[in-house]
């Protein structure tokens, strides 16, 4: 556990996006092939993972600001994700001021595969839902806290890239781009809309093919 730790705090405000890339392939490899979700006693394996990260070099604007630890789980308003060493200076009402050093991200999950079934959640709210509902409001125990756990053996599959899920047209784009630039990241914009519209349409989620994954599973 802790060479993942380690992987997830590997990245800073210096980061280059040739490094943020290697980081988030070398992640979403392990996470597919090591790890898992395990909830009480049943566990869930990792179909589809969204890497966001935002540096002055790396400006993915539509990563949502956390000052948090590597490795805990990060509630916001598109569901979920595993974290990575964040760090930020705000400048009121929660806003990033960018003339000073941040680095914050983390990875959405965005589909789990149940093991033992066919049953597959797929988009973040429906992972956070399975995951993360129904805690005892009084005596809450370790069972029902999700937690990551290295697999007995690894699971030999190759992750293939895809874009991350959005469904923006240009004026949607547009209006997010200013609504991020006036309300969230104070200071000189410092991206260009062109900037900011080609990093929403990289290829920075990762993705396994479900039923090879279920035989692999069987197989065990």
């Amino acid at each position: 556990m802790e060479i993942l730790k380690r992987k997830l705090s590997q990245l800073n405000g210096n980061s280059e996006p040739g490094e943020i890339r290697l980081v988030f392939r070398e992640i979403a490899k392990d996470l597919f092939k090591n790890y898992h979700i395990l909830k009480g006693t049943q566990k869930y394996f990792f179909v589809n993972i969204e890497f966001y990260f935002c540096n002055k070099k790396h400006l993915d604007m539509i990563t949502y600001p956390r000052r948090l630890d590597e490795g805990k789980w990060f509630f916001h308003q598109s569901g979920v994700d595993l974290t990575f060493r964040s760090v930020y200076s705000d400048y009121g009402k929660k806003m990033v001021d960018v003339d000073k050093d941040f680095y914050f991200g983390g990875i959405l999950v965005r589909e789990v595969m149940k093991a033992d079934s066919d049953e597959v959640f797929d988009g973040p709210y429906k992972c956070e839902w399975e995951l993360f509902d129904k805690f005892d409001a009084f005596t809450p125990t370790v069972n029902e806290i999700p937690i990551i756990v290295r697999n007995a053996k690894e699971i030999p599959l190759e992750p293939m890239t895809t874009v991350r899920k959005f469904s923006y047209t240009k004026e949607k784009l547009q209006k997010k781009y200013k609504e991020l630039t006036e309300n969230v990241f104070f200071g000189n914009p410092i991206i260009t809309f062109d900037g900011f519209s080609k990093l929403i349409r990289e290829e920075l989620a990762y993705i396994i093919d479900k039923k090879k994954l279920k035989n692999l599973l069987e197989g065990q």
